[in-house]
């Protein structure tokens, strides 16, 4: 009988270096606050990033749910060809 063995490898991954340039005043403030919750700067910025939802809704969204209700119908237009075709074209 054929003994089987079960390797499990630790799932860490490798971390990267990220250089940022900051103002001065923002590094200070970085620095405290980082002291104060017993973190390096880099820990902050992970768990500031790690806790924050960061996909921008806006570019993934389409045309109509970015800009749905927020352009207004110039008015006097309603009887030109053009836009008459448009808006039987699009069911408006």
């Amino acid at each position: 009988m054929a003994r089987m063995h079960t390797f499990y490898y630790n799932m860490h991954t490798m971390k990267a270096r990220v250089t940022l340039t900051l103002d001065p005043k923002a590094v200070r403030r970085a620095k405290n606050v980082a002291h104060h919750r017993k973190l390096s700067v880099s820990g902050l910025v992970e768990e500031l990033l790690l806790s924050t939802d960061t996909i921008d809704r806006n570019a993934y969204a389409s045309f109509a749910e970015k800009w749905g209700g927020a352009l207004k119908l110039a008015r006097g237009k309603e009887k030109e060809p053009l836009f008459q075709a448009l808006k039987s074209k699009y069911g408006l």
